[in-house]
């Protein structure tokens, strides 16, 4: 199994200290551990916001952080199918909600292959428009905001190939 490890860009001594425990106990259990971005000054969220991509090759994606760093790991997951493990190492999460105490439990169950996974929808968005989406993919919501003078936009949206309403707004 392979496992890719994103961490948030917080780097408090509690998630290296996740990281590194991940890392060794997943290497000890036959996993192979990515770390695609291990330098302190690396940051997920300016990586995704200029719109910078890698190819994943991964059986799992872990998220070290909170649900910002969930999120911002499912941008650049993207639509590849990886599923995602977030531990939550802040105040609250509500898609990182596997809590730092809970890791071993969460280790042992990747390396033994005991693990059910949740299907979730990915969010794209397509334009008609000049504009570059750095980030064409989200997991909960997309803001679509006025950054010109016309009066109205319309939105067209599509789930699972059939049209579900065209908005005007």
């Amino acid at each position: 199994m392979k496992v890719v490890i994103f961490e948030s860009a917080k780097q408090d001594s509690r998630i290296k200290t996740c990281r590194d425990i991940l890392t060794d106990e997943l290497t000890k259990g036959g996993a192979q551990v990515i770390l695609p971005f291990t330098n302190e000054e690396f940051d997920i969220r300016t990586f995704v916001n200029e719109g910078h991509s890698i190819k994943l090759d991964a059986d799992l994606a872990i998220s070290i952080g909170g649900d910002g760093t969930f999120l911002y790991t499912a941008a650049v997951v993207k639509d590849s199918g990886i599923p995602i493990l977030g531990i939550n190492a802040g105040r609250l999460g509500f898609l990182a909600d596997l809590s730092l105490q809970e890791t071993n439990d969460a280790i042992k169950a990747i390396v033994e292959n005991k693990f059910t996974i949740e299907q979730r929808s990915v969010i794209q968005v397509e334009m008609d428009s000049p504009i570059d989406l750095h980030v064409p993919y989200a997991l909960n919501e997309i803001a679509v905001l006025k950054h010109d003078n016309s009066s109205m936009i319309e939105i067209e949206t599509i789930v699972n190939g059939c049209l579900l309403n065209n908005y005007q707004s």
